[in-house]
């Protein structure tokens, strides 16, 4: 099914219960990648998915929608504050929901959040939902702005039904600052794609130590994420320093992209790495690299539920991760992985290095690691869906 525009005056005929999706941008990235396996995977003979979005911004990638969505482009609704297209945006959503006539809105990330709930209230939408996959507020704002966003969530909660978060820690802290209330709270993860993320072999550790030119006796930390503060990598670079310096035949990768780029890039200078440090980019097909890593390492200051660690997971490469959101939720320490003070390169590094002399933890962390993925599989994220988009209706008939 093709994408049209607001304006294209296309006449959508009603079948089944029409979910309307609004994100504020479709990039490659955890929301987005989430948002496009649920509306793709929405059993038809329930429900009929559409996908609202805005353009990103123009570093961004973008991720294609679903092929057998309605995707609907949105021009003004972009991620910075901008009075002007804020305006537009909320006028575009306000006849993109007369257009789809939904039964519900399900909006997801902070600005498509605030409109989309406010858009689907003004036309008297009968259920609308937020998920809460990311922290508009967290401890790393100054004060002011952090109460800023507190309150513009709380009045979004307002026009709402449910607030459903990725997990419990985020849960929490909306709890904390009295946003919206504890009857609307419930928890439905990021799902996974988990047939994607094959444990690793011998022969596919082989295939993606070729792909990325790493030698197979290397000692390979590695990751996947946005170069972005939230995700920290001049603190990765820093874990990696302290670890070459006691592995001299270390190697690290780090696959995706973002505006921290030029920092990383420098950082990696003066660490002394080149040469021993791969910047991949975004690729497509992550799920093939996992398998050469030796250890997943996650530097985060703060999270809501990273999908890439339940990939790891999937892959059975153990991982080390900061004790930061989600992280806590997905990580047993010292079962299926190993948790690190956030914003400490050295305590990161360190039970990296631990891995590389304690084999045998190496391979349990590997081996209870496909198991414990199976929580976070977009099946039960579909099935979960579901069950509470039904019951949201009932109680509204």
């Amino acid at each position: 099914m093709g994408q049209y525009t607001p304006v294209d005056g296309v006449i959508l005929l009603k079948t089944q219960i029409r979910i309307l999706h609004i994100i504020t941008k479709m990039v490659v990235g955890g929301a987005s990648i989430s948002v496009k396996l649920i509306t793709s995977r929405l059993d038809r003979t329930l429900f009929e998915p559409f996908l609202a979005y805005g353009p990103g911004e123009p570093e961004d990638e973008e991720l294609p929608p679903p092929a057998n969505v309605e995707a609907i482009r949105l021009p003004d609704l972009v991620r910075p504050l901008s009075p002007y297209r804020d305006w537009q945006a909320l006028r575009q959503l306000r006849q993109v929901i007369r257009q789809v006539d939904p039964a519900i809105i399900h909006t997801h990330s902070s600005k498509a959040g605030i409109l989309g709930r406010l858009a689907g209230r003004i036309a008297r939408v009968p259920v609308i939902v937020h998920h809460v996959r990311g922290y508009s507020f967290h401890e790393h704002q100054y004060r002011w702005k952090r109460q800023f966003y507190v309150t513009v969530e709380r009045l979004a909660s307002k026009h709402c039904d449910a607030l459903l978060f990725v997990g419990k820690r985020m849960l929490d802290k909306f709890l904390e600052q009295n946003i919206g209330k504890q009857e609307m709270y419930h928890i439905v993860r990021s799902g996974v794609d988990l047939k994607d993320f094959a444990p690793r072999t011998p022969r596919s550790t082989i295939t993606a130590r070729n792909r990325l030119q790493i030698g197979e006796d290397a000692f390979v930390v590695g990751t996947v994420g946005r170069l972005s503060a939230p995700k920290s990598p001049v603190d990765f670079v820093a874990a990696a320093q302290y670890i070459a310096q006691k592995l001299p035949g270390a190697f690290f990768v780090w696959i995706g992209d973002g505006e921290l780029r030029r920092q990383t890039e420098q950082a990696i200078e003066r660490a002394g790495l080149r040469g021993r440090f791969l910047l991949m980019g975004n690729c497509s097909d992550v799920g093939e690299l996992y398998p050469a890593f030796d250890v997943f390492m996650l530097t985060s200051l703060w999270e809501g539920l990273p999908r890439t660690v339940v990939e790891a997971l999937a892959t059975g490469v153990p991982v080390v991760a900061t004790a930061v959101g989600g992280n806590c939720e997905i990580i047993r320490h010292e079962h299926n992985g190993l948790l690190a003070a956030p914003g400490d390169p050295q305590a990161a590094a360190v039970s990296v290095l631990r891995l590389s002399d304690d084999k045998q933890l190496s391979r349990q962390l590997a081996g209870n690691g496909p198991p414990s993925a199976q929580e976070f599989s977009i099946e039960k994220t579909v099935a979960d869906l579901s069950s509470l988009y039904m019951n949201l209706l009932r109680e509204k008939q």
